[in-house]
C-alpha cells in the first residue's frame, strides 16, 4: 500500500490536460481524489486557452490553477511541465493527464520519487519513469540547469537519477555472442541533451527470473552516437552478461542505474530489430557442455524472453526442437496477435517435418524488381551452386520477371508458396529491406512479434548501391546479421554510427560482378536520388511532412535542365545524348516533364536495367546517387549536381562521410550553368577521365575483380555454418 507523502515534502501535482483527454478529465479527478497518495497532493492543470473554461468548470471545486500554453505542440507542452517562473510551484511533479487505469502507477511512483527525494525537494521539476511524461522532457530539465551554469554537477546528476529513471524508455537492440557471455546492446531514447559534455552514470544489465537477480553485467557508462539526422548523442551502452553458467530456462533481461540502493531492475523491451534478428545462437562448447540462447517474445503482452538452454553438446538441436514446439502449441492455444499469426505458426509446426535437413534461401529486391545486387547474387547462385535451394521473390506480372526466370526457382512474390517457404526459410536476403520480403498481406508488427524469431532467419542487407548516408542505418531498427560494403571509408562509416560492427564485411556488391563497358553508345546518363520530403508514402506509410512536387527545387532544376536549348545545342554539336533515369520513387511526377528535343529523354524505369544504361552510357550525371560509385568502378566520367545540397542535408539524409570535393570522381557543380559546363568539358575531352579522379577511384575501392558474388556466398555460409 503506497502512504500519502508528509505535508512538508508534497509537490505539486501538474497534469497537462490535451484536447483528446477532456472527456475523461472528470472522472479522473474524481479518481485521484480518492488516492491517498494524489488525493492529498496540491494540483494545477494546464490546457489549451481554448479549453480553459471547460477545464476550470471540472477542477473548480478543489480551487486547483488552471494555466494555459499557446497550442499543444511538443515544444509548448515541455515548456509547460518545467515551468519554473516565480509564479510556479516550488516543487512538481509534472505528467500528461493519465487515463483511468493509470492511476494506481502514477500514485505508486509519486509516493517512490518524494520518499526518495526527502528533504532534498527543494525547487525542482519531479520526473516520473512512466509513460506520462513526455519524450523531452529530461532534456530540456538537464539543458536549464546547464544554462545556469550547474551542469551536472554532484547535485544534477543525483537530481536525474533520483526524479526520473534514466532507464524508463531504454530498449534492447540487439544480443550476439561473447566468450561465455552475451553482449547485450542497449538504446536509452532521447532521455539527454545532444550537448551535455558528459554522463557521468553508469548502467547495469542483469539476467532476471522472477524477482531473483541470476546474473548481473559489470557497470558500463554511456557512449556516443549519431542518430540519422547527424547529432550525435549520449544515448547507447553495451553491457556483457556472464551466461555460461546459467541454468536452462526463461529470464527477462532487466536494466538500471548503477549506485542507486534499493533500485529495481526496469524490464528491458525490445527495439524491433532486436526481435527481427532473434535466431538460435550457440556459446563456444567448454567441457563437452554448450550454453546457447534465444531471445522471443510472450504469447501475450510486451514483455521479451531470453530462453537459455545449457547442457550436453550432442542434445543441443533435439532440445531446442522440444522447447520451440512448445513455445509453438502454446502461442496457437493462448496467444494474442492476429489469428493470422497463430496460423502462421500453426502452419510451420505442421510442415516443419518436410523441410527439416532443408537449407532455404530465399532472394530479393522490391516485389516488382529483378535488376539490382538480388538479381546478381541469384544468378550467381543458380550457376555457380545450381544444387542449392535458392529462391527468387518477384511479382508474376513484373515486367523484369523475364529477366531471371530462365534460371529457374522464381517464385511468384505473395504466392502460397512463398508464404511456405518464408516460414521455413534460413537465409533472407536483399538489396532494399526484407520488409519487401513479407507476402502482401501479412502484418508486419506481428511477423516482428510472433514469427521473426521463430522462423530465426539470416537476415542479409545486399543493399542498392553504396550507402552514402549510414546514419539513416540503425541496427535496433534493422536487425541484419550481415551487411555488405565495397569500399573502406563506407565501412568505417557504418561502423562507427550504425551499431553495426563484425557484421559489416567489405566483399563488394554482388552487381559489381557484371560491371563492365560495354563500348560507346553517345548517351550521357542523368540519374538522381530521390527526396523523402516530396514523397508522401513509403511501406504504405505516411512519411512525415511532405510539399508539392511542382515548383520544388529538385523539380525547378530538372525541368530547367530537361528543357535546356544550351543542353540541346552542346548534345547536337557532339553528336550525344541525354537520358534521365529518375529514382524509383520519383518516377511518377517527373515523366511527363518536357524536354528541348530529341536528344533529351525520359527514361521508363522499368524500359532496360539500370546496370545496362551504366554500363553503356559514355558519361554520367548525378546529384548525390551512390550508382556514381559504379560508373566510377568501370572508368566512366562523373558529373556531379548539387544544386539543392544544403535542403538535401537538412530535410533527407545528414551530411555524409563522403566529400564530394576531396573524394568524388567527378567535378562538383552546384548551378545549372556550372552543371552546363562541366558537362560540356566531359563532352570536349571525348569522354575520358582526369588523372585525378582515376586515381581517387583506383584507390576507394577494397575489390576491383569480378569475385564479390563468390565472397558474398562464402561469408553467408560462414555464418550459417556457425549458427
Amino acid at each position: 500500500m503506497t502512504t500519502a507523502p508528509a505535508p512538508a515534502s508534497r509537490p505539486t501535482l501538474v497534469c497537462v490536460v490535451s484536447r483528446g483527454a477532456l472527456p475523461r478529465l472528470e472522472t479522473v479527478v474524481e479518481l485521484m481524489g480518492d488516492d491517498e497518495v494524489l488525493g492529498a497532493m496540491p494540483w494545477a492543470f494546464v490546457c489549451a486557452a481554448e479549453t480553459r473554461d471547460d477545464v476550470e468548470r471540472v477542477v473548480a471545486a478543489r480551487g486547483c490553477a488552471v494555466s494555459t500554453i499557446p497550442d499543444e505542440r511538443r515544444a509548448s507542452v515541455v515548456d509547460a511541465m518545467l515551468d519554473d517562473g516565480p509564479d510556479a510551484p516550488l516543487s512538481t511533479v509534472p505528467v500528461m493527464l493519465p487515463k483511468a487505469r493509470e492511476i494506481a502507477d502514477l500514485s505508486e511512483a509519486v509516493a517512490e520519487i518524494t520518499e526518495r527525494m526527502g528533504d532534498d525537494i527543494g525547487r525542482t521539476r519531479l520526473l516520473l519513469p512512466v509513460s506520462l511524461t513526455p519524450e523531452g522532457v529530461m532534456p530540456e530539465l538537464i539543458r536549464r540547469r546547464m544554462r545556469s551554469g550547474l551542469s551536472i554537477d554532484p547535485v544534477t546528476k543525483e537530481l536525474v537519477e533520483r526524479s526520473s529513471s534514466l532507464t524508463s524508455s531504454a530498449r534492447l537492440e540487439y544480443l550476439e555472442p561473447v566468450d561465455g557471455a552475451v553482449r547485450v546492446g542497449v538504446w536509452l531514447g532521447e532521455v539527454l541533451p545532444s550537448e551535455l559534455p558528459d554522463a557521468p552514470w553508469t548502467f547495469e544489465v542483469a539476467l532476471l527470473r522472477g524477482r531473483s537477480v541470476v546474473a548481473v553485467s559489470a557497470p558500463q557508462h554511456l557512449g556516443r552516437r549519431v542518430d540519422r539526422f547527424g547529432v550525435s548523442r549520449w544515448d547507447e551502452f553495451v553491457a556483457d552478461l556472464p551466461l555460461a553458467d546459467v541454468a536452462s530456462g526463461n529470464y527477462v533481461l532487466g536494466v538500471r542505474v548503477h549506485g542507486l540502493d534499493n533500485e529495481d531492475f526496469v524490464r528491458l523491451r525490445a527495439r524491433k530489430g532486436a526481435l527481427l534478428a532473434a535466431r538460435v545462437t550457440r556459446l563456444p562448447v567448454v567441457d563437452g557442455m554448450q550454453s546457447s540462447f534465444l531471445l522471443h517474445s510472450a504469447p501475450r503482452g510486451a514483455t521479451v524472453y531470453l530462453a537459455v538452454d545449457r547442457g550436453p553438446v550432442e542434445g543441443t538441436q533435439a532440445r531446442w526442437r522440444r522447447t520451440l514446439a512448445r513455445k509453438d502449441l502454446n502461442y496457437v492455444l493462448r496467444g494474442r496477435g492476429s489469428g493470422q499469426s497463430r496460423r502462421l505458426r500453426l502452419m510451420k509446426m505442421l510442415t516443419a517435418p518436410f523441410f527439416r535437413g532443408r537449407q532455404i534461401w530465399l532472394v530479393g529486391e522490391r516485389p516488382d524488381t529483378a535488376q539490382d545486387n538480388g538479381a546478381h547474387l541469384f544468378r550467381h547462385l543458380r550457376q555457380a551452386h545450381p544444387g542449392r535451394r535458392v529462391y527468387y521473390l518477384v511479382d508474376r506480372d513484373s515486367p523484369q520477371r523475364d529477366r531471371i526466370a530462365p534460371l529457374g526457382h522464381v517464385v511468384a512474390h505473395s504466392s502460397w508458396r512463398h508464404r511456405l517457404l518464408l516460414l521455413h526459410a534460413e537465409v533472407l536476403a536483399n538489396a532494399y529491406s526484407i520488409h519487401h520480403m513479407l507476402p502482401r498481406g501479412w502484418d508486419a508488427s506481428d511477423y516482428e512479434k510472433h514469427l521473426a524469431w521463430r522462423v530465426g532467419a539470416l537476415r542479409v542487407y545486399l543493399k542498392h548501391g553504396v550507402h552514402l548516408s549510414p546514419n539513416a542505418v540503425k541496427r535496433g531498427l534493422s536487425g541484419y546479421h550481415l551487411v555488405l560494403a565495397a569500399t573502406h571509408g563506407e565501412s568505417a562509416a557504418l561502423r562507427s554510427v550504425t551499431g553495426y560492427d563484425a557484421q559489416v564485411s567489405e566483399t563488394g556488391l554482388p552487381r559489381y560482378d557484371a560491371l563492365v563497358r560495354t563500348g560507346p553508345s553517345r548517351t550521357v546518363l542523368f540519374m538522381s536520388t530521390w527526396r523523402r520530403y516530396l514523397v508522401p508514402q513509403l511501406f504504405g506509410k505516411g512519411s512525415g511532412e511532405h510539399e508539392a512536387f511542382e515548383g520544388s527545387t529538385y523539380e525547378t532544376f530538372v525541368r530547367e535542365l530537361l528543357a535546356s536549348t544550351r543542353l540541346r545545342d552542346m548534345l547536337e554539336r557532339h553528336d550525344y545524348r541525354l537520358t534521365f533515369l529518375p529514382h524509383y520513387n520519383l518516377a511518377a511526377p517527373v515523366a511527363g516533364l518536357p524536354t528541348s528535343g530529341d536528344r533529351v529523354r525520359v527514361a521508363e524505369v522499368d524500359e532496360e536495367s539500370i546496370q545496362d544504361q551504366l554500363r553503356s552510357c559514355d558519361a554520367f550525371v548525378t546529384d548525390y546517387s551512390s550508382v556514381h560509385f559504379d560508373v566510377a568502378y568501370m572508368g566512366t566520367p562523373v558529373v556531379y549536381a548539387r544544386f539543392d545540397e544544403e535542403e538535401f542535408e537538412t530535410r533527407h539524409a545528414s551530411p555524409s562521410w563522403f566529400d564530394y570535393d576531396t573524394d568524388g570522381f567527378g567535378p562538383v557543380a552546384r548551378t545549372l550553368e556550372d552543371t552546363l559546363d562541366e558537362i560540356e568539358r566531359v563532352l570536349e575531352s571525348g569522354c575520358t577521365v582526369e588523372q585525378v579522379y582515376a586515381d581517387r577511384a583506383r584507390s576507394a575501392f577494397v575489390h576491383r575483380d569480378r569475385g564479390s558474388c563468390a565472397r558474398v556466398v562464402q561469408r553467408i555460409d560462414e555464418l550459417v555454418e556457425a549458427g
